[in-house]
């Protein structure tokens, strides 16, 4: 395919794509709008600007937008015409453990199974040592 052939999304579009992603990952790590834009050095008003998609980022924005909310830059990228299965989820960075337990469930076939395991985690997880 050629660049030339690549769908283009347009600027309000993206910057409310873009904006819906933000406010995602901010509230999926428990953070505050007050809070995100205090690791940023910018004001409450201008986060809900960029989750509103009324404010452009640039990426040098972008990039600490990605580290403070702990995701990666690409996340803010993805378009429409992005096909997958699923939508993304921000919980920030797995560890390897996580990485292994997220993968192997989801390898489980059957909804019976996958309700037995995630019975079995939870149990394992509520038990105070």
């Amino acid at each position: 395919m050629k660049v030339s052939e690549i769908p283009v999304m347009r600027a309000p579009k993206l910057k409310q794509y873009t904006g819906q992603v933000i406010k995602a990952a901010r509230l999926s790590s428990g953070m505050s709008q007050m809070q995100l834009a205090e690791k940023l050095g910018i004001s409450y008003q201008q986060v809900q600007k960029y989750e509103k998609g009324t404010s452009e980022l640039t990426l040098t924005r972008l990039h600490q937008m990605a580290e403070a909310l702990e995701v990666p830059v690409g996340a803010f990228l993805q378009g429409e015409n992005l096909v997958v299965s699923e939508q993304p989820a921000f919980y920030g960075k797995l560890s390897g453990e996580e990485d292994t337990l997220l993968r192997l469930f989801r390898n489980i076939r059957g909804g019976k199974m996958r309700k037995t395991a995630l019975a079995v985690v939870k149990a394992i997880a509520e038990q105070r040592s």
